[in-house]
Order: structure tokens, then C-alpha cells, then sequence
């Protein structure tokens, strides 16, 4: 069956605004920032990411793709932040669709 995935079939909602601490630590690893340097600084139109509805999965984690100017202007070019799963599989619920892809 064909189905449109969203990341309430991931994540349930409080555990959605803990996966923006693993964005936000990927993006600062990706331009080499502190967790003290704002990333309005760098062109970001904010010092905090949410996760992306635009979002792909892979055996080994989740992507977050942002489309130009979602998050940063067009010099930024897209954003692609990339989460294993196991950093994350404690954030998961229980029944999501892609459990026999992710080892325990």
C-alpha cells in the first residue's frame, strides 16, 4: 500500500522537538559552529531549525532535506541533514513503518 509518510509516523510530537537538538548539532558540525555561535550570523533566517516535513529515509537514518531559502538564503544553497538511526532509534515510536530496516 501506498502511503504519504509524515514524521508523526516517526516521531510523536514532543519527541519531534528533540530531534531539532540533532539538527541543530548537524548543522553546527556542517559549518563548524559552537553551540554558542548564532546561526543568524551565518545567513540562517533563525538561531533554531525544525525538522523539515521534506524529510527522506534510508536504511541507515533519516534526511531532512531544506529547499532554498526554507531556511537560509539562496548563497546557502539547499540543506541536507542527515541522522542515523542509531542516534536516534530511542526517539522513535514503537510501530513505525521502516522498524525492520533499523537494527537493536
Amino acid at each position: 500500500e501506498n502511503k504519504l509518510l509524515q514524521l508523526s509516523d516517526f516521531f510523536s510530537k514532543e519527541k519531534t522537538m528533540e530531534v531539532r537538538q540533532f539538527l541543530d548539532l548537524r548543522l553546527r558540525e556542517h559549518y563548524k559552529l559552537d553551540s554558542h555561535q548564532s546561526l543568524t550570523a551565518l545567513g540562517f533566517f533563525s538561531d533554531e531549525i525544525e525538522a523539515t516535513r521534506n524529510f527522506y529515509v534510508h536504511p541507515g537514518g533519516i534526511g531532512f532535506y531544506y529547499n532554498v531559502f526554507e531556511i537560509a538564503p539562496f548563497s546557502n544553497g539547499p540543506t541536507d541533514l542527515f541522522i542515523p538511526w542509531a542516534e536516534i532509534e530511542a526517539f522513535l515510536m514503537e510501530d513505525h513503518p521502516f522498524g525492520a530496516f533499523i537494527h537493536r
